[in-house]
């Protein structure tokens, strides 16, 4: 695709008031990217107008997609050697030839204990690790073997919020349209009101849906 024509293809953003028509979109399920045109293809022959696609980070030791252990470098199973942006830019391609806008879950509040952001910066997470207690039914249960962010902590949440709102640019700038949040209560609101707006300042029209099951 011609330079201007593909750019033109991947600033594609939904208009004020618009409802989407979401598929959601397993990326291990759809296998290597050289896959995704078929099943984007039938996504768009059901009448759905966008993909929502869980995570595409390269996730810890456990697998879990939910867990990214680095977020710079996309999950191996997609593409061997490639990094997050190079692949969410090809996939929002690929959607954009379908008439598809492209959202991407995230997960702000949690990492993989051995994730790359864990060991540069310690203090900006609190490890939950197995634990014999008897649990108590009131209170949130935390999972084990998973990194939470400090949001609580006055001098590292903005930090965090910094972060995060530099790498969610820079996937919006690769052409995803919106995020998918995904435990939105690990994070306080007036963090997800800092990450938005920062977001948004710089893509207005960049949507953030929360996952709010219950």
């Amino acid at each position: 695709m011609p330079a201007k024509s593909r750019s033109k293809a991947l600033v594609q953003r939904p208009a004020v008031g618009f409802a989407p028509r979401i598929y959601y979109f397993h990326p291990l399920i759809a296998g290597t990217l050289d896959a995704w045109p078929q099943h984007l293809r039938r996504v768009q022959q059901m009448g759905f107008d966008s993909v929502l696609v869980a995570p595409l980070f390269a996730p810890g030791a456990s697998g879990d997609l939910f867990l990214a252990a680095d977020h710079e470098n996309a999950h191996p199973a997609i593409a061997a050697s490639a990094t997050v942006d190079q692949i969410v830019s090809a996939i929002a391609e690929v959607c954009a030839k379908h008439d598809l806008r492209l959202y991407i879950d995230v997960v702000i509040g949690r990492l993989a204990p051995e994730a790359k952001h864990v060991a540069s910066a310690p203090n900006w997470f609190r490890a939950v690790t197995p634990s014999a207690q008897r649990v108590d039914p009131r209170g949130t249960l935390a999972e084990p073997d998973t990194a939470y962010g400090r949001f609580d902590e006055p001098s590292v949440a903005p930090q965090l919020a910094d972060w995060w709102i530099e790498r969610l640019r820079r996937l919006t700038a690769a052409g995803a349209v919106g995020f998918g949040c995904r435990d939105p209560h690990l994070v306080p609101a007036q963090v997800w009101r800092q990450v938005t707006d920062a977001v948004r300042d710089r893509f207005s029209d960049c949507r953030f849906l929360a996952w709010t099951p219950g």
